[in-house]
């Protein structure tokens, strides 16, 4: 069974019990030195929020799940119907090959109720990285009841501990208003930057 650490406080965790542990050692302990990612072999839910939200990294076991989500985002954010067989593939090499990418999962009760992705983008500027959070959803029948909030204040608690990170970056469909807005709510603000991108290979 998997065991969770919660949050009681800011900089705290609670364990099931009863002992605490600082939360900026924690997770440096979880980290690598070079991409400071969570340990995927710990059988540890690493964050957890109020409402009985607990955050964890992805495990091979939870492929169907993300496919499932990906898929939904696709339909619901741009009216995309994704190829299952090609999105599976996808999902299945970001686990397989941590350095790539990070898959979050937020559970309630025991069952995935959201995720997101973290990918890094080295750089030259400043000496660290960019953190880009993709492939945020939340399953509709959690929505507007912190499961979002839980997810990204997890990553920005590790991309401040990890030291190196500059800032956490996303993108979203301009027509997306419902995600502009939490975004927002976050205090994330609109960049100076316009994505441009040239299609190569499969569309």
């Amino acid at each position: 069974m998997r065991r969770t650490l919660q949050i009681a406080k800011a900089g705290r965790f609670y364990r099931p019990d009863g002992s605490t542990a600082n939360c900026e050692e924690f997770v440096r302990q979880r980290y690598s030195l070079r991409w400071r990612r969570l340990d995927a072999t710990a059988n540890t839910a690493i964050f957890c929020s109020c409402m009985g939200i607990s955050i964890r990294p992805a495990e091979p076991t939870d492929v169907g799940q993300i496919v499932d989500f990906n898929c939904r985002l696709a339909i619901e954010s741009e009216g995309i119907e994704l190829d299952d067989q090609t999105v599976t593939a996808g999902v299945r090499g970001i686990i397989a090959n941590p350095d790539s990418g990070r898959y979050w999962l937020a559970e309630r009760d025991g069952a995935v109720c959201g995720q997101c992705l973290v990918t890094v983008e080295p750089s030259d500027w400043n000496a660290g990285s960019y953190w880009w959070l993709q492939s945020v959803y939340v399953d509709s029948r959690h929505r507007r009841s912190g499961v979002f909030r839980a997810l990204w204040q997890s990553v920005l608690e590790a991309a401040t501990v990890a030291g190196d990170v500059a800032a956490v970056r996303l993108y979203v469909d301009r027509e997306n208003r419902d995600a502009r807005d939490a975004y927002q709510t976050m205090g994330m603000r609109k960049s100076s930057y316009i994505v441009y991108e040239l299609p190569i290979g499969r569309p």
